[in-house]
């Protein structure tokens, strides 16, 4: 079950905009479920293949996330690249999966 945070309707409203603009495949909160204080709350956008650039997909995501919390740092990770670092399977294991989506 998920906790109680202040932050998180503010979570909920991100995500649910930004299922909008892109083909989600997961949503990951990274550190765990922000409280009032964190002023940085990172969450992980995970896409298959990312079909505008990779910038500008950025920058919509961070104008989106201004719009509802100044803390709220998206990361963009599209799976259709190559990840020798396994970066996106550490931030899974670390992480809480807060959407899945279909794509």
């Amino acid at each position: 079950m998920r906790p109680k945070s202040p932050l998180i309707d503010q979570i909920n409203e991100f995500v649910d905009q930004i299922k909008v603009e892109f083909p989600i495949k997961q949503v990951i909160l990274l550190r765990g479920y922000p409280t009032e204080i964190d002023t940085m709350i990172e969450i992980a956008i995970v896409v298959n293949n990312l079909e505008i650039d990779y910038l500008e997909a950025k920058d919509t995501l961070i104008e989106i996330a201004g719009q509802i919390h100044p803390g709220i740092e998206p990361i963009l990770i599209d799976t259709a690249k190559e990840d020798k670092v396994g970066f996106l399977a550490e931030i899974r294991r670390n992480g809480e999966i807060i959407f899945e989506g279909e794509s």
